[in-house]
């Protein structure tokens, strides 16, 4: 069989995993001796212009990238036929690049060439690597920028095109599935029909990584996610109990502010604190929000399933429904991510305060905390962060107005639209669903029989100096004894020199006319 991977042109040294993911896959198939691997990777920012991390994009960034990457080169089996993205470009036929209208993000999602939906990888880009501005003010300076993420997608989707029809793959991988330089290749492959494998990791309770395989859909696919979660669970070789024992430490963890495979949000927050004027006496639902611009352009179909346009469109509903109800009181949690986000769809959470007698907002950064809230709130409803299992995992009545891993699980309430979500706040009797669902979803985050890493290992270890801690990252290559310390050295460098060089001028602007609507 015919194998090609691509790697992504983002700086390995900046996240380590991705390299090691795309190289342990590319090594294990090729040990295969009836496989032919093929594997694609950036050598030049000349190719298709600057990487999409451009606010420090240079020649030096671009020096500092292929240096790291040629150590992991070196160690990849001599089977493997690597092909730099600098020669199948000059391969290919120049085509040339159409030029794009648009006044909106609106506008922007519906950008498309060859069958890739080129605005929804180049937005995500941008709010990703550029600005987590959600509604940007389309004047000619956003325009010039974000012009050169729509060219360079286009230019990425001429090389997919090209290297496809030239190698003919049985098999494609990629790792992530929505920037410039990895959605072209899924969108095509599912036009082509052509298999394919998008890889992701995530972090075990001890902070090391494990892979995680999407085969034929990606990341943010929640009924894929889904069939992963109860596969993972049923599949499993431990007993029932061990399996709860290892996701209850999960949700144990989190209360504690102990990692358990994610930032750590409630570090300064005081368990037991809650909101001043807090009344036992009437019904008390908690609204926690999340970080919207994570999923602000993950696709259609993700998309389709969300109950409204913006998470301040559901809040506003749903206190409009409520807005005479003295005998509720409504709790919004402001997710603690988003303390250093300065757009309006995070400050206007704090307006509402002022229309709303019947609501209380708790600031990202107050030290107010999550735990206690859901502790003493006989509701909670959220967007999709991970407080919805949690809550759900603590006996509480929840209600999912979002997207999320744990959707169809069972542990939520999934209101259909406006008239299911008051029946659901109206019933004063709302039973908790059943745990169980909470105890898959934590045991799929934390299980760590699958997806392993034998040839190219990423570790995390914690070391103390003068009794505070450090992180040391580093690559333990298999047969390269020395790679940890060359790796751990050659990545720090890479790093500082990069954290030093000359930022450029990026398009932060926000759009304040979409908000109008919400001040009114």
């Amino acid at each position: 069989m015919n194998y090609l991977f691509f790697l992504n042109h983002y700086p390995p040294f900046r996240y380590p995993p991705q390299i090691a993911t795309v190289f342990e896959q590319a090594q294990i198939i090729a040990n295969d001796s009836n496989h032919n691997v093929t594997l694609i990777y950036c050598d030049t920012c000349e190719t298709i212009g600057k990487c999409y991390h451009f606010r420090r994009s240079s020649k030096l960034v671009c020096h500092l990238c292929n240096s790291y990457k040629k150590y992991f080169l070196k160690k990849l089996s001599n089977k493997i036929n690597l092909l730099p993205l600098s020669k199948l470009s000059k391969e290919k036929k120049k085509e040339i690049i159409p030029s794009f209208n648009y006044d909106s993000v609106e506008e922007i999602k519906k950008l498309s060439y060859k069958n890739v939906d080129i605005g929804y990888a180049a937005f995500s880009t941008y709010i990703s690597s550029i600005a987590r501005n959600l509604n940007p003010l389309m004047d000619d300076f956003f325009k010039k920028k974000f012009d050169q993420f729509l060219e360079r997608c286009c230019m990425f989707t001429n090389i997919v095109d090209f290297a496809l029809n030239e190698f003919c793959p049985d098999h494609v991988y990629l790792f992530n599935s929505r920037f410039i330089d990895t959605k072209p290749i899924v969108d095509i492959c599912i036009s082509r029909k052509i298999p394919f494998t998008s890889l992701e990791t995530k972090t075990t309770l001890e902070e090391q990584h494990l892979q995680v395989f999407f085969e034929n859909t990606i990341a943010h696919d929640i009924h894929h996610i889904t069939s992963l979660i109860k596969k993972q669970w049923d599949s499993s070789s431990l007993p029932v109990e061990k399996k709860i024992q290892i996701a209850s430490a999960f949700y144990n963890n989190r209360r504690n502010a102990i990692p358990a495979g994610d930032k750590v949000y409630v570090k300064r927050q005081q368990l037991g604190l809650l909101p001043d004027g807090w009344n036992a006496h009437k019904h008390n639902i908690a609204i926690f929000n999340s970080s919207e611009d994570e999923f602000a352009a993950i696709g259609k179909v993700y998309e389709s399933e969300l109950l409204f346009p913006t998470q301040l469109d559901g809040i506003k509903a749903i206190l409009e429904l409520f807005r005479d109800h003295t005998e509720m009181h409504f709790y919004l949690r402001v997710h603690p991510n988003l303390t250093y986000v300065n757009y309006l769809y995070h400050n206007l959470m704090y307006e509402l305060e002022k229309r709303y007698t019947n609501l209380t907002v708790i600031k990202a950064d107050s030290p107010i905390s999550t735990y206690s809230l859901i502790d003493a709130a006989d509701k909670i409803m959220v967007f999709g962060s991970t407080t919805g299992a949690e809550s759900a995992f603590w006996g509480k009545p929840t209600i999912l107005l979002g997207n999320a891993g744990y959707r169809n699980l069972n542990i939520c309430y999934l209101p259909k639209d406006s008239e299911d979500v008051k029946n659901l706040i109206l019933n004063f009797n709302l039973p908790a669903k059943d745990k169980i669902g909470a105890f898959q979803y934590a045991y799929y985050l934390l299980n760590e029989e699958d997806g392993k890493y034998n040839f190219f290992r990423f570790i995390n270890k914690k070391i103390y100096i003068f009794k505070k801690p450090f992180w040391l990252r580093y690559f333990d290559i298999k047969g390269a004894p020395l790679s940890k310390f060359i790796t751990t050295i050659s990545r720090l460098v890479c790093l500082k020199i990069y954290d030093y060089l000359p930022k450029e001028e990026i398009p932060t602007k926000e759009d304040e006319e979409v908000y109008e609507q919400y001040l009114q």
